[in-house]
């Protein structure tokens, strides 16, 4: 049983029980979960699954389930039409192209490709701009990422540790030789103790 249906039956098997109860002992219990008015399904909030229609309960219908228009070369065939309301211009039209199509003109086919299909595969294949805006999005973003990082090294940071100093990183590495730091394979290694010099 999944959890759909065990979500469903909770409510009958509440309303069972009580109603059992109810006719058991003669008080009058109110049901835990009663039917509902009919509630139109656009209303419905998300995270509600499933509504009251009457005494039956229905799943909700998301909008990704409904079917819609789209423009991809891959599949070429969308689920509707691009014009859904027609104007009484286009529903002549439409009235036209079930004749003969030998009358039609040039632009009143392209009128009714229209109807159907926001874009044509040339136009699908031509290159967009939308690049543009992508890039200069980026450079956005980097501009002000590093205005934040100038004023936090400003206004934020203290100043710069005196172990960065010059002087401080040639005292800690001859402090790392004396002491014979990895003297295998690391930086002792290459230090000639003899000649007090780096090893050629």
């Amino acid at each position: 049983m999944n959890i759909f249906s065990s979500a469903l039956l909770v409510p009958q098997l509440c309303r069972f029980a009580l109603v059992s109860l109810k006719q058991w002992m003669g008080v009058d219990w109110q049901l835990c979960w009663p039917p509902q008015p009919f509630v139109f399904l656009a209303d419905v909030p998300f995270p509600q699954r499933f509504v009251y229609v009457g005494d039956t309960v229905v799943a909700k219908v998301d909008h990704y389930a409904l079917p819609v228009y789209f423009d991809k070369r891959e599949s070429p065939l969308p689920d509707i039409r691009y014009v859904q309301d027609l104007s009484s211009e286009q529903k002549s039209l439409k009235e036209k192209e079930k004749g003969s199509w030998a009358t039609l003109s040039n632009e009143e086919k392209i009128a009714l490709y229209r109807i159907s299909f926001k874009q044509s595969f040339a136009e699908m294949n031509e290159g967009t701009t939308q690049w543009k805006s992508i890039v200069a999005g980026m450079f956005l973003f980097f501009g002000l990422t590093g205005l934040v990082v100038l004023w936090q090294r400003k206004y934020v940071y203290g100043p710069v540790p005196y172990t960065f100093d010059q002087e401080y990183k040639e005292k800690e590495l001859q402090r790392m030789l004396d002491m014979r730091i990895n003297p295998v394979q690391g930086i002792s290694s290459n230090w000639d103790y003899e000649n007090k010099q780096w090893k050629k």
